[in-house]
C-alpha cells in the first residue's frame, strides 16, 4: 500500500516476505479448521 500511497519503490523481498506471510497465516486457519472439524466427527 506504501508504493500505491506515498510512491515508494516495490522491492522483491518485501512481496516474497508478505506473500510467505500471508501464506502462513492461511495454513494455520485451514489447519485450525480441519482439527475442530475432526474433533466434532469424533464426539
Amino acid at each position: 500500500m506504501g508504493s500505491i500511497f506515498l510512491a515508494e519503490k516495490t522491492y522483491l523481498g518485501r512481496v516474497l516476505g508478505a506473500v510467505v506471510i500471508v501464506a502462513g497465516l492461511y495454513m494455520v486457519v485451514c489447519g485450525d479448521e480441519v482439527i475442530t472439524i475432526n474433533s466434532s466427527d469424533e464426539v
